[in-house]
């Protein structure tokens, strides 16, 4: 069962490496902005998230579905400050563009909703829908197309690019695809493993969500920023985690509406404790990219170990 585990990772590391590959070439090569095939590129990494939250809604244990996903969100900021760190000497937070942050933003409201309808759910017992619908759905997918784009008709097109043939787009797009496919197969396995782990172990539904399960489904995400990084290609591996978390709330909003019942009634005391640790860690985000400069490496080196505390915080 752990080498089963240890193999599909290794699956996923590779397929993970060859996508953030191809950004690379996308970035360079074509009229698609950095933001956008950052977001892209997140849609790509998160269907695994949707597949595991779907199969723990199946199982009919809900609880796994949300801390999955707020899981994976919180070691998604992990490996976006794990990633600065490495590259710390390059200033990456002063090159990330405004379009890109204002995703950081849009991730604080979410967590802002979310964490007014908890309260309003298990605190107040508050009915949470209307025609049947909940607000959480109605909200957070509402959220994001606007996101997707007001993002995307305020950026500009970079004048360094090459643009290539319409037949070599298309092959890459392709190849693109059948990469994303394979991550999508892969990453589920790997969590379906993991979910095995759980169930064998006794894991505490909660803990395990949060960090067996949402650590495996971010594992496409963790390479492609890593490998995006020592690439210097900032905006797109921060326009990706930032990407990736907001899908995996739209994915957190389609799991509510399939419940048929409120998700949030599922939530734990350690449920609650994620959503408010990825929502100072947004802050902290948004924060200092807004306002740090190139030559403020102090708090580009504070920023990120704060982020990471704040997961230590959560597992201790």
């Amino acid at each position: 069962m752990y080498i089963k585990f240890l193999i599909i990772s290794l699956i996923v590391i590779y397929t993970s490496i060859k996508l953030s590959d191809l950004t690379e070439w996308f970035e360079l090569n074509t009229k698609l902005k950095g933001v956008m095939i950052g977001i892209l590129l997140a849609f790509a990494t998160s269907l695994p998230e949707l597949v595991t939250s779907l199969t723990s809604l199946y199982i009919g244990q809900p609880e796994l579905a949300l801390a999955g996903i707020l899981g994976s969100n919180m070691f998604n900021f992990v490996t976006l400050s794990v990633g600065f760190l490495i590259v710390y000497r390059l200033a990456p937070l002063s090159k990330i563009e405004n379009n890109t942050n204002k995703l950081t933003f849009f991730l604080i409201v979410n967590y802002t909703i979310i964490g007014l309808l908890l309260y309003l759910t298990v605190y107040l017992d508050y009915s949470n829908s209307i025609f049947g619908v909940s607000y959480l759905f109605l909200f957070i997918s509402g959220l994001y197309i606007y996101s997707i784009v007001s993002v995307n008709s305020g950026d500009t097109l970079s004048n360094s690019i090459t643009i290539a043939s319409r037949s070599e787009i298309i092959k890459k797009i392709v190849v693109a695809i059948f990469l994303a496919i394979f991550v999508i197969i892969s990453s589920a396995f790997l969590s379906s493993t993991a979910e095995t782990i759980m169930l064998k172990t006794n894991i505490n539904a909660s803990f395990a969500g949060a960090l067996l399960i949402g650590a495996s489904t971010s594992l496409p995400e963790v390479v492609a920023t890593i490998s995006l990084m020592k690439k210097q290609l900032f905006n797109i591996a921060v326009a990706s985690i930032i990407g990736s978390n907001l899908f995996n709330f739209l994915v957190l909003a389609i799991v509510d509406i399939s419940k048929r019942d409120n998700i949030l009634i599922s939530s734990s005391y350690d449920t609650s404790k994620l959503i408010l640790l990825g929502f100072i860690a947004s802050i902290v985000l948004y924060v200092v990219l807004r306002t740090t400069k190139a030559s403020n490496k102090k708090m580009q080196f504070i920023a990120p170990i704060s982020i990471i505390l704040l997961y230590v915080l959560y597992l201790i």
